[in-house]
């Protein structure tokens, strides 16, 4: 496994922000921008999901699968999908170019990966917000025993991402080594937002509001792609149906990805995270432990930073002394 880059800056080297990712486009002869496009994919895959025939098609395909050992059997359910790198350079739907924008245009995922995968792995998050929030946790494979190492070992992605689909909800948390470090990026859900970080980090999402502004609950709905090394694909990380998610055939698609995502547009700028310096750790460790983000850092955000930005979510870098 590709040891861990050493960095002095968790905020430079190890995690980034992009607002407005999927810059607005024209409409091409009626038929809607991109990001209208991988709205509609987001859309699609919950729907699915929801109706079951995501998972009933997921265990139709292990059925299929003579030589997957017991934990692919048709009673393991995987969440994730996968992408091979190669599809991404002629991509055919919304979520391989989504990706294929990722690799060539987030300038962390272009840094930690050195341009060479094998492939994204992908899953979508839809959370009420009635419901618990993701817990403090490492993206990783299922472990694998090394018979060089003769031991178990669990692999990371190089980087993991995420897109907010929806502004509402609880504010993703990166750790900077471990749940005790001194450092950590606290990034709120904003629409067409993007939060890349180095892939062994930990991260959770805190909890959010438990109504929207109409006094109803509301979901949380992000697309979560993360970038694996070369003979790393994640072994519960399954091929997408096609049947439920076919090609797009818009005579426009691929000139529109030509126009966008050329070698000549620039690379997304990385929003620069709100530095917030605060003493004494120990006084907030029961909130962060609980997944609240600390009662101090809500008074500065919104004393200092929110009410500066029409209050359309924060990225801040909070950091104890």
């Amino acid at each position: 496994m590709r040891p861990s880059s050493s960095s002095s800056s968790f905020e430079e080297s190890d995690v980034s922000v992009c607002d407005d990712f999927l810059r607005a486009r024209r409409r091409t002869r009626g038929r809607g921008s991109f990001h209208e496009k991988l709205n509609e994919f987001i859309n699609s895959f919950v729907r699915y999901t929801d109706s079951g025939e995501l998972f009933q098609k997921k265990s139709d395909d292990d059925d299929d699968d003579d030589d997957d050992d017991s934990s692919s059997s048709s009673s393991f359910v995987s969440g994730t999908f996968w992408i091979e790198k190669k599809a991404l350079d002629d991509p055919a739907n919304a979520i391989e170019r989504y990706c294929a924008t990722l690799a060539n245009r987030c300038a962390l995922v272009k840094k930690k990966t050195d341009e060479s995968f094998a492939g994204c792995e992908f899953w979508i998050q839809d959370v009420c917000s009635d419901e618990l929030p993701k817990a403090y946790h490492t993206d990783c494979d299922q472990p694998r025993f090394d018979e060089n190492a003769g031991e178990f070992v669990k692999n990371h992605p190089l980087v993991s991402t995420v897109f907010y689909a929806t502004d509402l909800g609880g504010a993703t948390v990166v750790f900077d080594d471990s749940l005790k470090s001194t450092k950590r990026a606290v990034v709120s859900p904003k629409v067409n937002r993007v939060l890349a970080f180095r892939g062994d980090l930990v991260h959770g999402v805190c909890k959010g509001p438990l109504y929207d502004e109409n006094g109803c609950l509301y979901q949380r709905v992000t697309l979560l792609v993360n970038f694996w090394e070369k003979d790393k694909r994640p072994r519960c990380a399954r091929d997408l149906p096609k049947d439920l998610f076919p090609d797009d055939d818009d005579e426009d698609f691929k000139e529109d990805l030509d126009e966008d995502d050329s070698a000549r547009a620039a690379t997304r700028a990385v929003l620069r995270l709100k530095h917030i310096t605060l003493n004494s750790q120990q006084n907030y460790d029961l909130e962060w432990s609980n997944q609240e983000v600390p009662l101090e850092v809500f008074k500065t955000i919104h004393d200092d930073y929110a009410q500066k930005n029409d209050d359309d979510g924060y990225s801040l870098l909070v950091e104890y002394v």
